[in-house]
């Protein structure tokens, strides 16, 4: 009889920053912004086509921000807590920032390689994956949530994907394209500064 013994990862990825997107382990779906939820908070959905953010490191903490609009993923207060639960809604903040309520770690999880836990710091609770409602919740995990999946977030550069037609530089993602005029040169094409700072942020190493 056959027998499979998983391994553990014992190298450590660095949490990515700038742009990126981010996907519940469990379900495959993206956090994602959705409707207002009133004049000040947005309600968080997840999405089977990714959303940009901006992940920034601020000082001990991090600051994970909806790009558009610019902003800050944060944990709700009381109103927002059931205690029967244990839940907490999450929600941007609208107006931009997050203050203390927005200030999260971002942390490898054991044995993960690229995959993280992520976790709100004024209320010492972990963004977690409710499939049943379709959307990302905090709750206390009692320690570190021990690799379940309704914990486990992967955190990956958000990169656009290029083609090339009829002198137009086409840069597209999943949920969007866009098309911009660019001039030749030789037989290819001369991106913009602004195209190739993006993917300077996307492809490691690459120089011009």
């Amino acid at each position: 009889m056959m027998t499979t013994t998983m391994k553990m990862v014992t190298h450590r990825h660095e949490v990515p920053t700038g742009s990126v997107k981010i996907r519940s382990v469990q379900s495959g779906k993206y956090l994602a912004g959705s409707s207002p939820y009133d004049r000040e908070r947005r309600t968080i959905t997840l999405e089977s086509s990714p959303e940009e953010w901006s992940l920034v490191k601020d000082g001990s903490h991090y600051r994970i921000t909806l790009k558009n609009g610019n902003e800050d993923l944060y944990a709700f207060d009381k109103a927002g807590y059931n205690p029967d639960s244990g839940q907490r809604e999450v929600f941007t903040w609208i107006p931009g920032f997050g203050e203390s309520q927005g200030r999260w770690e971002v942390k490898e999880a054991p044995g993960y390689s690229g995959i993280y836990y992520v976790r709100n710091l004024h209320f010492d609770e972990y963004l977690y994956t409710s499939c049943c409602e379709n959307k990302a919740l905090t709750r206390k995990g009692f320690g570190e949530p021990d690799g379940n999946s309704m914990f486990l977030w992967q955190v990956t550069a958000f990169c656009l994907h290029f083609t090339k037609k009829d002198n137009v530089l086409h840069h597209e993602t999943s949920t969007q394209s866009v098309h911009r005029n660019v001039p030749r040169k030789g037989n290819g094409y001369a991106p913009s500064v602004a195209i190739l700072d993006f993917l300077r942020g996307c492809i490691p190493g690459l120089r011009g």
